[in-house]
């Protein structure tokens, strides 16, 4: 499904004021333009209106475990990032809001961004079109860069945009820059290099610089799950593949634990937090995720249909009511295992 056609040619596709206005004002319609210029470009059959909730939520993502840091998406999965129209929407609208931010700090510079993890482009499309001079993107899946450069050519931003292959983690871009977008964002922080990318590429940021997301706020309740009734969980899965009837018990004791990417402040890359437990038999934790994007601009739980929906840890768990129990997992590794008694 959704293959490329065979000897399809590259187009052009020069896109109105209205349609780059209607984009960069979050506009879910000209997401979905935008979308199928990239599926048009590449030579794939069309995603039907009709199909677009069964592609993003038919699927799990599926991570590379052959590219040379370990971490990557699926160039598939990347279209499917895409596809999630509401979520790319929010971010085309914090990424103008920040770059206008950019552009009064910094009148006199032509600016500067990187995109790590730019996937099928439309993020780096975003940063150009807002107003940025040079916009750096970088991803280590060689099908996903030959795709996005064909999609930045065809929309005519290859004098703004180079989409190159690199490990963000890592990279250097031998130069000071005005704004770090990392959209490596699974629920709980988990998987994908988030804290690492934004802790490497800070030590370019100018002075004034500014990182999308700003904050990631992750909010876990411990719940009861028959996991005898949930097949092939080793340790999480998305709540929406878990039956109600399965959920014995959720907790009203929900922490908050916020993250935020700030420029002059190292993120720690494990994360700690503290739940209190008001049923012995809990053994899970229901994870999920606010983002905000730049300026009050957020992305709440599960507005997002592909990524950015409800997780729950599969967690052991030997506590009596009122204990305290504290989960600590590695940002970008897999999920904690148990429960921790901090005594």
């Amino acid at each position: 499904m959704y293959k490329a056609k065979q000897g399809k040619k590259m187009i052009n596709k020069t896109l109105t004021q209205n349609q780059i206005d209607s984009f960069l004002r979050g506009d879910t319609k000209a997401v979905l333009n935008l979308a199928e210029i990239f599926m048009n470009i590449n030579g794939y059959e069309k995603v039907k209106n009709t199909d677009i909730v069964k592609f993003l939520n038919g699927w799990e993502p599926e991570y590379l475990t052959t590219s040379e840091s370990g971490w990557g998406m699926s160039t598939m999965d990347a279209i499917r990032c895409l596809y999630d129209l509401k979520r790319t929407a929010i971010f085309a609208k914090g990424i103008k809001k920040a770059t206008d931010e950019i552009a009064r700090h910094y009148p006199n510079e032509k600016l500067v961004a990187i995109d790590a993890g730019c996937g099928t482009g439309i993020t780096s499309a975003a940063l150009a079109l807002s107003g940025f001079d040079k916009v750096i993107g970088i991803d280590i899946n060689h099908e996903t860069i030959t795709q996005a450069k064909k999609f930045i050519k065809g929309l005519g931003l290859s004098n703004k945009v180079l989409i190159k292959f690199a490990d963000a983690t890592t990279y250097d871009p031998k130069r000071k820059i005005h704004l770090i977008h990392s959209e490596n964002l699974y629920t709980g922080i988990i998987l994908e290099p988030q804290v690492q990318i934004i802790n490497h590429l800070k030590k370019y940021l100018k002075k004034d610089g500014l990182i999308i997301p700003e904050i990631v706020t992750l909010h876990m309740t411990p719940l009861t799950v028959n996991w005898e009734s949930v097949v092939n969980v080793e340790s999480s899965i998305r709540l929406k593949h878990v039956r109600k009837e399965n959920i014995l018990y959720k907790s009203s004791k929900t922490i908050h634990k916020t993250i935020r990417f700030t420029p002059n402040t190292p993120q720690k890359d494990l994360i700690t937090a503290t739940l209190t437990i008001d049923n012995p038999k809990s053994n899970a934790i229901l994870v999920e995720m606010d983002v905000t994007v730049y300026g009050g601009i957020v992305l709440p739980a599960n507005n997002g249909k592909f990524l950015g929906t409800s997780e729950v840890f599969k967690v052991k768990c030997d506590c009596i009511s009122g204990d305290k129990g504290v989960i600590s997992y590695r940002a970008g590794g897999k999920p904690p295992k148990e429960l921790i008694d901090p005594k």
